[in-house]
């Protein structure tokens, strides 16, 4: 606010000596706030302490260093200083405004030092909960040099860029982002392997048919609901769209067929990650195409009550249905003919190539996870490490996991059906 000409700025951590110093840029503002500070925090401490034992000091020393300092961060969402840009009036950007905003962090000038030593390795540990592209940069003062100016106007100009060319995508059912899981996983010389493997970890490593990351950040909302940020693009935003409408069973069967993991650890990892809902649909009611890798769900009980609400009226008739096609014999012999289920292949009295086609068709599709993994068992030479429980329950380890998961609140999951790309910004 100002006053008198004199602009006052509150003090949000409660430390004798602080200073807004570094911004989070290449994070675009929409973000939630809280799990920014929660994941800033973290990280600043991890790599303090990775910085401290990089050191060629003692072991006392460093121990020593450790325990001397208190890493605690206040990070605020605003416009960056020291950026003001003249506009002659009456002209109208392409870009929305707010997104130049950026998170700045506040923190104790007393361990400035130690916080500008550790920026490496915090990077690298950022990137890994914060997106793909996220750096800190350090506020120059307003005394310095034109070039270091011109290089930091330069930087939050792209960041503005970035933030305008991201959409999102919400990912539901999600209840443990970071928990790894050893999974069994064959490599291409049918070799078990050992990975430790997160769902977040699964997500980011997801790529489009043309080898790209499919998605720069995952993040927790507000409403403790997750979200995927990925670049604005029709063919990720299509992508992306298919795997929010059923992310638990999107994520069953790219662990089965595409990385090649053991049917017994994908149901623990399933359980363990999902909630109940999603979980038992996706074991139970879930589809999976295997040519074009599509899933699809079983319908739902709201349809059975339409179709029963349908059935119940006198007056439509289904029997006209049963009734078989009259053959057109002057059609046929005048060449009119076609296969009704197939357009591109019509058909003369003497091209046989959309019946052949029609009546070669197979089944390439199995429901449920138990088909999916009995399927993946027949088509490879070798048998599973471990063969899983077929009896089991899908929904006990997905309830387990809710109950006993620290500070959460067992809640109803939205329909699966709502989940959409939001626009091409977010704004």
């Amino acid at each position: 606010m100002a006053q008198g000409g004199i602009i006052l700025e509150v003090k949000r951590l409660q430390v004798l000596r602080s200073k807004k110093g570094l911004l989070l840029v290449m994070l675009p503002k929409c973000t939630h706030l809280q799990y920014v500070q929660e994941m800033a925090q973290k990280c600043l401490i991890k790599a303090a302490d990775k910085t401290i034992d990089q050191r060629q000091e003692s072991n006392t020393r460093k121990t020593a260093a450790k325990a001397s300092y208190d890493l605690t961060i206040h990070v605020a969402c605003g416009y960056p200083p020291n950026n003001f840009e003249k506009f002659k009036k009456g002209t109208k950007v392409n870009f929305n405004a707010q997104n130049k905003q950026v998170f700045s962090i506040e923190y104790n000038t007393d361990h400035e030092q130690l916080i500008m030593e550790a920026r490496e390795n915090f990077k690298i540990m950022l990137r890994e909960v914060c997106g793909r592209k996220v750096f800190t940069q350090v506020v120059p003062d307003e005394n310095s040099s034109p070039d270091t100016m011109r290089r930091y106007k330069q930087v939050l100009a792209t960041h503005l860029a970035y933030s305008e060319c991201v959409s999102y995508v919400g990912l539901p059912g999600i209840l443990d982002l970071e928990t790894e899981h050893e999974l069994r996983v064959k490599n291409k010389e049918n070799d078990i392997e050992r990975k430790e493997m997160s769902t977040r970890s699964i997500l980011m490593g997801m790529v489009t048919p043309d080898g790209k990351p499919l998605f720069q950040m995952i993040a927790r909302t507000r409403d403790g609901e997750t979200e995927g940020m990925l670049p604005t693009d029709r063919g990720r935003e299509a992508q992306a769209a298919k795997l929010a409408k059923h992310v638990a069973s999107s994520l069953m069967y790219y662990l089965l067929f595409e990385l090649n993991a053991d049917p017994s650890d994908i149901i623990e990892f399933i359980r363990n990650n999902f909630t109940v809902e999603h979980a038992k649909i996706a074991m139970e009611h879930s589809t999976y195409d295997l040519k074009t890798k599509a899933v699809t769900l079983a319908h739902s009980a709201d349809q059975d009550d339409e179709l029963n609400e349908m059935a119940a009226e006198e007056w439509i008739d289904m029997s006209i249905l049963d009734s078989e096609p009259v053959l057109n014999i002057g059609m046929m012999d005048s060449g009119v003919l076609f296969d009704h289920d197939n357009d591109e292949h019509s058909l003369s009295s003497i091209n046989t190539a959309g019946y052949m086609a029609r009546n070669s068709r197979t089944n390439t599709t199995v429901t449920g996870f138990k088909a999916a993994a009995q399927y993946k068992n027949a088509t490879t030479d070798n048998t599973p490490t471990e063969q899983y429980d077929e009896t089991a329950s899908p929904t006990e380890g997905a309830a387990q996991a809710q109950s006993n998961s620290p500070g959460t609140v067992p809640q109803e999951s939205p329909p699966l059906a709502s989940a959409s790309v939001v626009g091409a910004t977010k704004k």
